[in-house]
């Protein structure tokens, strides 16, 4: 009988030997196989009629915005701003509805021959797939070593946040645009990618997140300023021109979105709310909510319910807890990389 230890040795060798391309999508493949077995076992043999989380009131608007999509295009109405074929007789303006009209568009035509259950419970079962896979490109252009990245993506599109809005969130799930649009920097930094098609590519990503949420739009320009800021404050000699460069670029391809979204925009800041829209309190996350799991954190949610239990957010919208296990990895990662600014940049 033939010893097992040779078998891991000549899958590594093999998956050493495959090229990036096959890896990547490799790497796909296991993700979506992950997600499905742990959101969608039970709903694969019923896919349009049950709801992957349940079905709940946020789960309504996005089935009634991915029907609307196909109906709007048919009938020959714009469907980004007001409609009144909700809220009748006053109507409903969209812009601020999160109606991902991306997706929307996108999934059209499953929406037209299987309903939007079946679009929606789509999106569900391949937004953590795409997350992590996303991460995974990242993470191996920056290391260029596979089995780690992968495990980084799989931290990444399994993570707390993306657990707890498995419930139906869609426009947060979604988020596969951000590890891309940090992808496409690091390639231009390193001179991998051209100025044109990084421009061209970098556009598409941010109009492509622009129409799943503004919400993480915003909240990924602002932090992806901050990012680029520090490197500039810590970088030297010919990374810092290079960084100097691609910051000019993404400059140009903000610009390029901007031209393209300023209607939309322009509506968005005609009709904008007189406050906040939703409630702060609820809406809120604990310090604690970081250390401390709550529902439905399969782990130790009811371990510290006597102290979660008087977070003022609510617990299934409270995606911030990151776990011992990877705060000890952020700790070790600070602790041997002390002496390299770029630790503390990426840190910070």
């Amino acid at each position: 009988m033939e010893e097992a230890g040779p078998v891991p040795r000549a899958f590594i060798r093999r998956l050493r030997a495959t090229g990036p391309v096959e890896k990547a999508f490799g790497a796909f493949v296991v993700y979506a196989t992950i997600s499905g077995l742990l959101y969608v076992r039970n709903v694969f043999a019923h896919f349009e009629t049950w709801c992957i989380g349940g079905c709940h009131s946020d789960t309504m608007v996005y089935l009634w915005s991915l029907r609307w999509m196909p109906f709007a295009l048919s009938q020959g109405l714009n469907p980004l701003f007001t409609t009144h074929y909700i809220w009748a007789p006053q109507g409903i303006d969209l812009v601020w509805v999160t109606t991902i009209p991306g997706p929307s568009f996108v999934l059209a035509p499953v929406t037209s021959i299987w309903g939007p259950l079946a679009s929606d419970n789509l999106i569900l079962w391949l937004a953590p797939a795409l997350a992590a896979w996303a991460c995974y490109l990242l993470c191996n252009q920056l290391t260029s070593h596979p089995l780690p990245a992968f495990a980084a993506g799989a931290i990444f599109g399994f993570s707390t946040y993306v657990g707890h809005h498995m419930r139906g969130h869609v426009n947060l799930l979604l988020m596969f645009c951000v590890p891309i649009a940090v992808y496409l920097v690091v390639r231009r930094v390193r001179g991998r990618i051209g100025s044109r098609a990084f421009v061209l590519l970098l556009a598409l990503t941010l109009l492509g997140q622009f129409s799943i949420s503004t919400e993480i739009f915003a909240t990924m320009t602002v932090f992806g300023g901050i990012a680029l800021l520090l490197a500039l404050l810590f970088a030297s000699g010919e990374v810092r021109r290079a960084l100097w460069s691609t910051t000019l670029l993404t400059g140009v391809a903000y610009l390029i979105v901007l031209v393209i979204t300023s209607p939309y925009l322009l509506e968005v800041i005609r009709n904008r709310p007189p406050g906040s829209l939703r409630p702060l309190g609820p809406n809120s996350v604990d310090l604690l909510s970081y250390v401390l799991p709550r529902s439905p954190t399969w782990l130790g949610a009811g371990t510290f319910l006597d102290i979660t239990r008087r977070f003022s957010g609510l617990a299934q919208d409270d995606t911030a807890y990151v776990g011992p296990a990877f705060l000890a990895i952020i700790v070790l990662f600070a602790w041997f990389g002390r002496r390299s600014r770029w630790t503390w940049v990426l840190i910070a």
